[in-house]
C-alpha cells in the first residue's frame, strides 16, 4: 500500500486579485508618481516667474515684473533674456519634431 501525499488546497482568490485582467494599479500609481515628480518642479518654476521679488524661494506676491513691467530686467526689455527665450523655443520645437515621430514608431512597434 503506497501513501500519497496531497498538497494542501489553495484558497480561492477573492476581490481585486481574482481577475487576471484587472487594471494594473501599481503601474498606474507609478506613472502618476513619476509625472508628479517630473512636472511639479516645472510648475513651481512657472509660478515663481510671477513672483514680485528677486527671491527664488520665498513668495513675495504676484507680479508681471519679470515679464513686462520692469523697465530693465523684464523679458520685453532685455535682449539677452529674449535671446534665451528664442533658443528655448527653438530647442522645444526641435525636441517635439524628433520625439513625437520616434514615440509613435516605438508605440506601433510595441503594439505589433
Amino acid at each position: 500500500m503506497s501513501a500519497t501525499i496531497e498538497a494542501p488546497a489553495k484558497a480561492p482568490r477573492v476581490g481585486y486579485f481574482a481577475n487576471p485582467w484587472r487594471k494594473p494599479r501599481i503601474l498606474q500609481a507609478t506613472t502618476l508618481l513619476y509625472l508628479t515628480w517630473s512636472l511639479l518642479p516645472v510648475l513651481i518654476a512657472v509660478a515663481f516667474s510671477f513672483n514680485d521679488g528677486r527671491s527664488r524661494s520665498a513668495w513675495q506676491g504676484f507680479s508681471m515684473r519679470w515679464w513686462t513691467a520692469d523697465p530693465t530686467d523684464s523679458l520685453l526689455h532685455d535682449a539677452a533674456i529674449r535671446a534665451a527665450m528664442e533658443q528655448t523655443f527653438k530647442l522645444a520645437i526641435i525636441t517635439v519634431l524628433v520625439s513625437v515621430p520616434l514615440g509613435t514608431l516605438f508605440a506601433i512597434g510595441i503594439d505589433r
